[in-house]
């Protein structure tokens, strides 16, 4: 999500940056309050825990009913050890879910899937196939998923690599003990995953087993940790009785599922929410839904878009398929079409953006011609500017330094370098070589 993130000095936590003028974490802790959890907890950078804190208890509280949110600052590096550290607090099942996710599915359905397991299912996974064409597919991150057939009564998570690792490998190697359990098992690489998981109370049992033999073995992602109890399921010497097993659930084809863990699903996610609205507000019969700006009445909104409020828009601009935030100055005569515009930005006269993301209190000047570019936060872009597939960011060494050293909440692209046992080890050790995960950022919390 660079450069809008926190990988950036200028920018925000992942989990604050807006979607349609809502920080993205807001739609999560909707879904959420429509699940009726008994509380959630809400796992932040220690640094950041003060922004947190502030929107939760100053803006999102106010304007909910739901009241037993909890903000908890970590220190820890990986997702998988902070997830653990919380299993004092956790008396019943639970869900691990990420911050940057939109979808039209309800959660009960996702709930009573998990009610439904089999009993040796300890995990829920949930995941996906991209249905939206918009969304750049080199963007999408994927693994090859190893999992039995999809149409049986309760596909099974078996394990997973990292596709980088396997290009670099050149090949992928399948353990010949799973295979002479599971000799239907399936290798997909169009599987996403959702990052959201339904857990047992019983796997804080079967996480203190592993800790005990690896103190390091949760020193990992979260995703890997399910991993890991996943592989249990064909490791295990006694294979009549599985004691850990991860079920793999597919949300339906019709259904809508964005993570916002790159910018073309970010800017998606935005487009996604807007029509949505549109289509909430024809279907209540007020029409488009009423902007709220000043000094704007000689320019020409659309019924896609959305301006922030204590924002002016200048005479004889276009604003199509916009986000726009609050207490931003858009000059006379802009042209805007499918972008998202963050607080605080200000446009000159007669600039032209098409499909861009404009970062908070930038300022693009006179007559510049933007398309598909990406504006840093701060950024003050020249007048008469022409760019195309460009990002526009100031040189900041902080900022190199920091996409190298960031702590919990950083990528999905990372390495898996554990996964390269060799198959056909029909004595294989119950231990996994993760002695390299340590090494990976996380993405459960992404910053």
């Amino acid at each position: 999500m660079s450069p809008f993130s926190s990988v950036r000095p200028s920018g925000l936590p992942k989990g604050l940056l807006p979607v349609a003028n809502q920080p993205m974490l807001s739609y999560v802790l909707e879904w959420c309050e429509r699940a009726s959890f008994n509380g959630i907890s809400l796992v932040v950078p220690q640094d950041f825990i003060s922004e947190f804190k502030y929107y939760i208890e100053e803006i999102y509280l106010k304007n909910h009913t739901f009241k037993n949110i909890e903000v908890i600052g970590a220190e820890d590096k990986y997702t998988g050890a902070t997830v653990a550290s919380l299993s004092n607090k956790i008396t019943s099942d639970f869900v691990v879910l990420p911050c940057d996710f939109i979808t039209d599915v309800p959660p009960q359905e996702l709930i009573d899937l998990h009610r439904r397991r089999e009993d040796s299912t300890l995990i829920t996974g949930v995941y996906y196939k991209n249905n939206l064409e918009n969304i750049e597919k080199k963007a999408l991150i994927s693994d090859y998923i190893v999992h039995t057939p999809l149409c049986g009564e309760e596909p099974k998570l078996l394990d997973f690599y990292a596709k980088d690792v396997v290009k670099e490998k050149k090949s992928l190697d399948l353990r010949a003990r799973m295979l002479w359990i599971y000799p239907n098992t399936i290798v997909s690489s169009q599987i996403l995953r959702a990052s959201i998981f339904f857990c047992s109370k019983k796997v804080w049992s079967l996480l203190d087993e592993q800790r005990t033999e690896n103190d390091n073995s949760l020193e990992i992602p979260w995703h890997k940790v399910v991993r890991d109890l996943s592989r249990k399921s064909w490791k295990s010497a006694h294979q009549s009785h599985h004691s850990s097993v991860t079920a793999l659930r597919m949300l339906s084809p019709e259904s809508t599922f964005i993570r916002c863990n790159n910018l073309s699903a970010y800017v998606e996610a935005n487009r996604h929410v807007m029509r949505q609205r549109a289509r909430e507000a024809n279907m209540a019969g007020g029409g488009a839904p009423k902007q709220k700006q000043q000094n704007s009445s000689a320019a020409s909104i659309g019924g896609d878009s959305t301006v922030g409020e204590d924002t002016t828009v200048g005479e004889k601009t276009n604003v199509k398929r916009t986000v726009i935030g609050n207490n931003c100055v858009i000059g006379k005569k802009c042209r805007l079409n499918g972008c998202v515009i963050m607080d605080n930005v200000t446009l000159e006269d007669e600039v032209v953006l098409e499909n861009c993301l404009v970062g908070r209190k930038a300022v693009i000047r006179y007559r510049s011609r933007l398309t598909t570019c990406n504006v840093e936060a701060n950024f003050d872009v020249s007048k008469q500017t022409q760019a195309k597939n460009e990002t526009l960011q100031s040189l900041s060494m902080e900022g190199l330094v920091e996409d190298n050293e960031s702590g919990l909440l950083d990528s999905d692209e990372e390495s898996d370098e554990d996964d390269s046992d060799e198959s056909g080890d029909w004595e294989e050790s119950e231990e996994d070589d993760d002695e390299d995960d340590n090494a990976e950022e996380d993405d459960l919390f992404e910053r």
